[in-house]
């Protein structure tokens, strides 16, 4: 390890730093994207494509050798992320999917790392997520997530649910260096799995359908939005 963000790669490597060391770094990201539709839906000759969207991932982390054996430190990061956005979401085709959406976990990893001897060093992560989630797209009067909206012919875009929570997880990772010589060394690294649970949270519903004009359809459809 050269650097402070073994935290992340293989904690093993802490043991290889000297003193206490700090490492940050922000990055942004553009990501722009769009595909053609085919049949039967959304259909030859439809274009969709994203306005573009911009991410900054950020990390920090710092350790300190604590003995000739022992190490540690604590890593805050956010190596994953999601965020789609379209042009013009009030007429964009998979609006009953989602119109705009975002995911946005961070990692607080406090880590220690031991030399067991000459060759071989040993380290473990323990990773707490905090997680927010966005999600806003369009319901329609069949739409399959709204059973109880009553299904008309025609389409209706009846209004939005814009849906934004918080969740946390716990995870943890292992890592080993194994020094085989004074040029060569192997390391591996194992990350536990982990599920979100988002419970705390929110969701608006927007009702923005004009009108069918016959009064007892539209008591209907917005009593069942």
């Amino acid at each position: 390890a050269s650097d402070p963000s073994a935290i992340f790669y293989n904690p093993a490597g802490l043991t290889q730093l000297p003193g206490t060391q700090l490492n940050g770094g922000l990055h942004l990201i553009r990501i722009k994207w769009q595909f053609a539709g085919v049949g039967p839906f959304p259909g030859y000759g439809v274009k969709e494509e994203s306005p573009g969207v911009v991410g900054t991932p950020v990390n920090l982390y710092a350790t300190r050798r604590f003995s000739e054996r022992l190490a540690g430190g604590i890593g805050v990061y956010n190596p994953f992320g999601l965020k789609t956005k379209w042009d013009d979401p009030d007429n964009y085709t998979g609006r009953f999917v989602n119109r705009e959406a975002s995911i946005t976990p961070f990692y607080i990893t406090p880590t220690l790392a031991c030399q067991v001897n000459d060759a071989l060093s040993l380290g473990a992560g323990l990773s707490i997520i905090t997680s927010k989630i966005h999600l806003n797209r369009e319901v329609g009067n069949s739409d399959p997530l709204y059973p109880q909206v009553p299904v008309l012919p025609g389409a209706f875009d009846l209004g939005t649910v814009d849906v934004k929570g918080n969740g946390s997880a716990v995870a943890f990772n292992l890592g080993a260096r194994l020094k085989l010589s004074d040029d060569l060394a192997v390391g591996g690294v194992y990350r536990s799995g982990n599920d979100i649970d988002y419970k705390d949270g929110d969701a608006d519903f927007t009702y923005t359908f004009p009108g069918t004009g016959v009064a007892s359809v539209d008591q209907v459809l917005q009593g069942a939005f």
